[in-house]
């Protein structure tokens, strides 16, 4: 049931335009701000905060979708909450007005002056916060994950530093290793895997010879500047920017439809509902 819920929901996300005006995230917003008002020596609320909405209520969202229509109720309601959590806008838009534009993408986060490195690497940033995350984490815990994930991304998106929202940029890190992990492997089975592992080992050394004392820590933190050494690894020298992001845009492309092979099979083995 799952895969094709996630099928469903990304053909409609793709499709039907006026879903972005229900993606809003200002009522987080809202809520952290009156949190912080109310409590302002305690910054790990905000952690509890994402806790509360995601698990506790995605949770209860789910049971009682179950409890009273059964699976297809489910299934209802994990299409409507994939409709809200991948994007907050259509990365084929999105990219399509990157390609077409000489000055760049807001929306990506892709200036006038960016090489075809930096936009790839906005590019696979965007393929994790609008796709990859939410599909993960969908799919490990179900509506609960992927409302923790969104809400996690936005609010660290919207963060003037990490240590403004410390405690929540704690959490994404611990929802986006995996999925970066994963990133880096399908990439590997996409592309050029000597590349791809060579990227990985250099990657791997750097992180491991930081900081002394913190060396076999810094071996395992795994974190979104992994990105920028795929991006080194799989793009050719000589691309201007517009075909950096259209030569990452056909690899994310190529990721996401190796993740839903992989997940069909796990369908069709029993080991996914």
């Amino acid at each position: 049931m799952e895969i094709l819920v996630l099928f469903a929901a990304l053909l409609i996300s793709h499709h039907v335009k006026g879903i972005n005006r229900f993606r809003s995230a200002d009522w987080i917003f809202s809520a952290l701000s009156w949190i912080e008002a109310r409590w302002p020596n305690t910054p790990w609320l905000d952690l509890v905060f994402i806790i509360v909405v995601s698990v506790i209520g995605g949770g209860a969202l789910a049971a009682l979708a179950e409890g009273v229509g059964g699976e297809f109720l489910w299934a209802l309601a994990a299409v409507v909450v994939l409709l809200l959590t991948l994007g907050p806008r259509d990365l084929e838009d999105d990219i399509e007005e990157a390609v077409a534009s000489e000055t760049g993408s807001v929306a990506l986060g892709i200036s006038e002056t960016d090489d075809a490195h930096r936009a790839g690497v906005s590019v696979y940033l965007a393929a994790l916060s609008r796709w990859f995350g939410v599909l993960f984490w969908f799919v490990i815990l179900g509506i609960p994950g992927a409302l923790m994930y969104r809400i996690t991304e936005r609010v660290c998106d919207e963060a003037n530093t990490d240590q403004s929202r410390e405690w929540v940029f704690r959490l994404r890190f611990f929802l986006e290793w995996p999925v970066l992990l994963l990133m880096m492997v399908s990439s590997a089975l996409t592309n050029d895997f000597d590349r791809v592992y060579q990227a990985w080992h250099h990657y791997r050394s750097s992180r491991q010879g930081e900081g002394g004392a913190e060396q076999k820590t810094a071996f395992w933190m795994i974190h979104r500047s992994l990105l920028g050494e795929l991006a080194d690894a799989v793009l050719p020298e000589g691309l201007d920017q517009r075909g950096g992001i259209q030569l990452i845009h056909h690899f994310v492309w190529r990721m996401l439809i190796l993740w839903l092979v992989i997940l069909s099979v796990l369908l069709l083995a029993g080991w996914l509902t």
